[in-house]
C-alpha cells in the first residue's frame, strides 16, 4: 500500500513538473485588461485618447502587434509571434467580483499620457540596464523580473519644453531577452494620426 502511494505521488509530481515546464516554454504569459477597454487600431486609439500613442519600430523576429485596446486613459498593444488567446474571466476581490479579458500573449505594451507630468517620477525597484539614451527619457529603465516574464518601465517626455510625459511599460515572456526589451523600448516612436 505504501509503495502504491509513493508511485501515485511521484506520478502527480512529474505531471506538475511537466505542466510547469510546458507553461514556461510556451512563450506566453497571461495579462488582463478591463472589459471596458475597446479593441481598435493605433490611429483610432490616438484619436480616442486625445494623444498620439507611440509604437515600436522594432520587434523581435516574427513578432507583430496583433491587437490594440484602448481604456479610459491608456492604450494596450498586444504583441506575439503566435495567435493571442483570449477569454473572459471573473476576478473576486474585497471590492466584489469583476470581469476582465485575460490574454495569453508574448508581449504587452501599456501606454498612458500625463499632460502635467508626473511629479517625482517612477519609483519601481529592479535592475537598471545600461542603454542608449533616448531623447526625452526622464527615468532610467527599471526592469522587474518575475517567474514567467520581465517588465520594463519608463517615462518619456517627447518635448523638453513641455511637462507632459508618457508612462510606458513593456512586459514580455522570458523568451524575450532583456536586451531585446531594451531594443523595443529604444525604438518607440510617435505615429502620425492625421
Amino acid at each position: 500500500m505504501k509503495r502504491a502511494s509513493k508511485v501515485i505521488s511521484l506520478i502527480v509530481l512529474l505531471g506538475i513538473i511537466f505542466l510547469a515546464g510546458w507553461w514556461l516554454l510556451s512563450g506566453k504569459f497571461t495579462t488582463t485588461i478591463k472589459t471596458s477597454a475597446q479593441k481598435t487600431t493605433l490611429i483610432e486609439a490616438s484619436k480616442s485618447l486625445g494623444f498620439a500613442v507611440p509604437a515600436p519600430d522594432y520587434l523581435p523576429n516574427n513578432y507583430e502587434i496583433k491587437e490594440i485596446y484602448v481604456g479610459v486613459s491608456s492604450a494596450y498593444l498586444l504583441i506575439s509571434d503566435k495567435e493571442i488567446e483570449e477569454k473572459l474571466v471573473a476576478r473576486t476581490s474585497k471590492n466584489g467580483t469583476n470581469q476582465e479579458y485575460e490574454f495569453k500573449c508574448s508581449m504587452k505594451i501599456s501606454i498612458s499620457w500625463h499632460g502635467g507630468g508626473i511629479p517625482g517620477g517612477i519609483k519601481i525597484p529592479g535592475k537598471h540596464p545600461k542603454i542608449t539614451p533616448i531623447q526625452g527619457i526622464t527615468e532610467s529603465y527599471p526592469i522587474v523580473s518575475r517567474l514567467t516574464y520581465n517588465t520594463l518601465w519608463w517615462h518619456w517626455r517627447p518635448k523638453s519644453d513641455d511637462p507632459g510625459m508618457y508612462s510606458i511599460s513593456i512586459t514580455a515572456n522570458k523568451h524575450v531577452s532583456m536586451g531585446e526589451l531594451v531594443k523595443v523600448a529604444e525604438s518607440m516612436r510617435l505615429i502620425n494620426v492625421e
